[in-house]
């Protein structure tokens, strides 16, 4: 009877957060003519009573409020500076910073970065525990492989109940042409096991996992679309990124652990106009395996589908 109690209480309470989720982002859509980060500090704190609500307004206002725009160079490039002093480093870093979330705020666009610290500054207004995490995303197929030398993204840690969350507005914003935006969150408190996929900080301590991968392993992961995981794929381990073919081993081979039921895969590789449906199969092992043709004298890029949308893609390099 306790055991039943208590489940009835996490299951209300769990019901009740999420139906907060709708009343949160209902309320922070209406708010207008916010033009700086003391405004919206004070407006979050003035409607808000937790921490969590407070995070889940300030996410949502910025994907509502400010578009992404890429900056117009390597933002993450470094560059030599000079300081006399550390006082004047941290000094000129504080400038920078300023200018940069005063101006995203005013013209309501921002990159990656722009994100980071507009979230990062009013969650110190709250007093709310943060971080900016820079490091290294790959979301497109050209990056399965490929080594990376500058950290080319940034996101954020936030402190909630003693534990750190994980939240990327940017790809919450739909900056993935392959991904629709999802303010509800796939990239908002993401697991983060599954965020290393995509996303590697260059301090391993934030991958908030307890067996670290290195950036060679980072690399050389296919990509899992979110589908994949919310659909409960399950690739065999020692699945890699990078298929190689030739002229006498033409046939790609994906096994799996676990697929959900009927899942309706299908596949196409780069310039396919239509993606191929292709049947499962499964192995005396107790493994399901997909085997998929491929006739191309060329490299290319293999992404499957699951009732057409994407769940992994890999790369296909052709060895003459």
């Amino acid at each position: 009877m306790q055991n039943r109690i208590l489940f009835l209480l996490i299951f209300f309470s769990l019901s009740l957060f999420s139906q907060n989720y709708n009343h949160i982002d209902s309320k922070v859509k209406s708010y207008s003519s916010i033009s700086n980060i003391e405004s919206l500090s004070q407006k979050i704190k003035h409607d808000f009573n937790t921490d969590e609500e407070k995070v889940r307004a300030l996410f949502i206002w910025i994907v509502e409020n400010i578009k992404y725009q890429a900056s117009g160079s390597k933002w993450a490039a470094t560059r030599l500076e000079f300081y006399f002093s550390d006082y004047q480093k941290k000094r000129e870093k504080r400038k920078k910073e300023v200018r940069i979330f005063e101006k995203a705020i005013k013209n309501k666009k921002a990159n990656c970065y722009g994100y980071s610290l507009i979230f990062n500054e009013v969650c110190d207004l709250l007093n709310i525990e943060s971080e900016i995490i820079l490091g290294f995303s790959r979301g497109n197929l050209s990056t399965i492989g490929q080594d990376i030398n500058l950290k080319n993204h940034s996101w954020n840690a936030v402190k909630l109940n003693n534990q750190w969350k994980l939240i990327d507005i940017t790809w919450a914003n739909g900056y993935l042409e392959i991904e629709k935006a999802d303010n509800n969150g796939y990239y908002y408190f993401k697991n983060p096991k599954e965020f290393l996929n995509q996303h590697l900080p260059g301090n391993p301590k934030w991958q908030l996992v307890l067996n670290k991968i290195s950036k060679k392993d980072f690399i050389t992961r296919p990509i899992l679309y979110p589908k994949y995981y919310s659909s409960k794929f399950k690739l065999i381990k020692e699945t890699k990124g990078i298929f190689k073919t030739s002229k006498a081993n033409k046939y790609i081979k994906i096994y799996f652990n676990e697929v959900p039921v009927n899942p309706q895969l299908s596949y196409d590789f780069l310039k396919y106009y239509y993606s191929i449906p292709i049947n499962i199969k499964k192995n005396k092992d107790g493994s399901l395996s997909l085997k998929i043709e491929y006739k191309k004298k060329e490299s290319s890029y293999l992404t499957l589908y699951s009732n057409l949308i994407p769940i992994i893609g890999f790369k296909v390099e052709f060895i003459d």
